[in-house]
């Protein structure tokens, strides 16, 4: 440590200097601390402290690992198999987080060999010990993956459960199997975060793991199978995600009950596809709701509150804590106006005109304005999606335009082919001048994706109040968001 005189820091003070100006700081961190923040950089960037001193060099062979391993069943498998045992074997430290995704190209025994043999054995090795975040991604393409069976998979990623903060086990297409015997009995002290995607367990066995779960925050149960019936009774979850999916597997979602969940702020049923019960009966603090869909949504309680296909069978309800609210639904004024009515206090609203249901509902929507309060006090943002252009839209969106009278932003989300031609012809036709929110901003483009689809990372992320905010998302430049999340 350098020496300083204090005829030196009196200079130094005087031209306003700090003493440690220059000095290496961050070093004087105890190694464990050091150790934590290697982990929190890219492999890339963690490599590169090496260079900062001897020191560094050290705290990076040991300090805890993050590691990603993609595989593909392809000319350079066998070459990436053994570097990442090499990593696993040669490495110091204890492992904070592994990642395997791996892409099956038409070779079920591939997959296979993989789980039982090679995932299996890094599994076991000691250097996985008190795993923090474990993610197994599986993606299957071919012209005969349906045809193949299921993946059972390898009882060795569950020593794991007495550590595990996060677990995520992920398949695009086949069906990955839990090991019956031992889900059910598995207990999970510190998960905070789980993910099953296209996972075969059974009702008993998944409520058995979940009510093992006393930490829990945020769950997402994607296109799973062999249970119809999910039960939730939790304390400590704060989101929640669920859906049905969009294929034929017996054995898929139909019914969701949240007995008492207290803490519970998102309930996201994403990718609805097919007929599902939705009933909450407690969950005093949910401000964030959607996509609901009136088209596979066949009953909805909140409380007391009761919809049919989304419509609102006890109208004398209403629910204050929602602030944020996404809907699939036809382009039918009264539904629209019936549900603001059971949400008063709705800020941040999104619609979603589905595509199978334009010639269905193409309705005159001529509608008398009774007063709401949500129009009145309360929404800001409102933001449509999947919208053509037809009457039926074009009425409702006229109808926020005239009535909305706090709102400060509204967005249509259009898909059409001629762009340009296309928006000034909507812009005629909403007639914007006549807004009743002068400040108002009104913003319509063009967009072909899916807003309706809500990424596995925004369920989790239990910062942002905004799952729905297609805006300031950039999951797009995620490999997963496009294989059928």
């Amino acid at each position: 440590m350098e020496a300083v005189t204090t005829s030196k820091r009196r200079k130094l003070q005087a031209a306003g200097i700090e003493e440690d100006e220059g000095r290496d700081l961050i070093s004087l961190l105890p190694d464990g601390v050091l150790g934590d923040i290697i982990t929190l950089l890219l492999p890339e960037e963690g490599a590169r402290t090496q260079a900062l001193s001897r020191r560094w060099r050290r705290l990076w062979r040991s300090s805890p690992l993050n590691l990603n391993v993609v595989l593909a069943n392809d000319n350079e498998e066998e070459e990436l198999v053994r570097l990442a045992s090499r990593i696993l074997s040669a490495h110091q430290g204890r492992t904070r987080r592994f990642s395997l995704h791996w892409y099956e190209f038409d070779d079920i025994s591939w997959s296979r060999r993989l789980l039982a043999v090679t995932a299996d054995g890094w599994l076991r090795l000691p250097v996985l010990d008190n795993l923090r975040e474990f993610e197994l991604f599986y993606h299957a393409f071919g012209p005969d993956i349906s045809n193949a069976g299921d993946l059972s998979l390898p009882l060795s990623m569950f020593r794991f459960s007495s550590t595990l903060c996060s677990l995520c086990i992920f398949s695009s297409y086949r069906v990955l199997q839990f090991p019956m015997e031992d889900a059910g009995t598995l207990s999970f002290p510190h998960l905070k975060q789980l993910t099953l995607k296209r996972v075969g367990i059974s009702e008993s066995s998944l409520h058995g793991m979940l009510s093992r779960c006393p930490v829990l925050e945020s769950l997402l149960l994607c296109c799973n199978v062999g249970h119809r019936r999910l039960q939730i009774l939790s304390s400590t979850l704060r989101s929640l995600g669920v859906s049905n999916g969009n294929c034929t597997t017996p054995g898929e979602l139909e019914e969701v009950v949240i007995e008492d969940s207290p803490l519970l702020e998102k309930l996201i049923p994403r990718n609805v596809g097919y007929p599902m019960v939705i009933r909450v009966l407690q969950a005093p603090k949910l401000k964030v709701l959607g996509y609901l869909k009136d088209q596979y949504i066949s009953t909805f309680q909140l409380g007391t509150l009761v919809c049919q296909k989304m419509m609102p069978v006890t109208l004398s309800t209403v629910v204050r804590t929602v602030k944020t609210l996404a809907l699939s639904i036809s382009s039918n004024l009264d539904l629209v106006i019936g549900l603001l009515k059971c949400f008063p206090c709705v800020e941040k609203l999104y619609i979603e005109f589905p595509h199978e249901l334009y010639s269905q509902y193409n309705l005159k929507n001529e509608q008398c304005y009774d007063q709401l309060e949500c129009l009145d006090l309360h929404l800001k943002r409102l933001v449509l999606t999947c919208y053509v252009g037809i009457e039926s839209e074009v009425n409702v969106a006229k109808f926020f335009i005239v009535n909305a009278r706090v709102l400060e932003h509204m967005t249509i989300v259009g898909c059409c082919d001629d762009r340009q031609e296309w928006i000034d012809n909507q812009r005629k036709k909403l007639q914007v001048e006549t807004r009743s929110s002068h400040s108002a901003e009104f913003d319509i483009k063009i967009d072909y994706g899916s807003p309706g689809f809500v990424h596995i990372r925004h369920i989790h992320d239990l910062v942002t109040d905004d799952p729905f905010d297609m805006s300031v998302c950039r999951c797009y430049e995620d490999p997963i968001d496009n294989l059928g999340v």
